[in-house]
């Protein structure tokens, strides 16, 4: 089994709630395929692109991401593993909270100020009226 891929088991109890309904066209044959890319690319963080190719193609599982997301068919799959565990005492629902202190951002998005016109106008007017400071 691949780090990422869920169990027999695990896909049993959410394979129900991942249904999915095209508006066109015959109806989808590797669900199993599916729900494990999209696993794949939320645990690693990866962009949808770099998505192995033993999975389906990556504009697919994005779709079907998607419209997981839109059906709100992603939250459906929580609360059911939420209750079910809650249910076998593996976790108490009074403690549950999801941790958003890693947070990527791009390098330039550290805080530093950004130059404007406006600051770059004042500066060189400065320059312009002190006295020129070598001899």
């Amino acid at each position: 089994m691949a780090r990422y891929s869920l169990t027999d088991n695990e896909f049993k109890t959410i394979e129900s709630l991942i249904t999915y309904k095209p508006k066109r066209g015959r109806e989808p044959t590797k669900i199993r395929e599916m729900s494990d890319g999209i696993l794949w690319i939320l645990c690693t963080g990866a962009p949808w692109r770099d998505l192995p190719s033993h999975y389906p193609p990556y504009r697919s599982v994005y779709h079907r991401f998607r419209y997981y997301q839109k059906h709100g068919i992603l939250e459906q799959v929580v609360e059911t593993l939420l209750q079910k565990a809650s249910k076998n005492r593996k976790v108490q629902l009074t403690l549950v909270c999801i941790d958003g202190s890693y947070i990527r951002a791009h390098r330039h998005a550290a805080g530093a100020l950004k130059k404007t016109k406006q600051q770059t106008r004042h500066s060189e007017g400065r320059a312009e009226a002190s006295p020129p400071s070598s001899t």
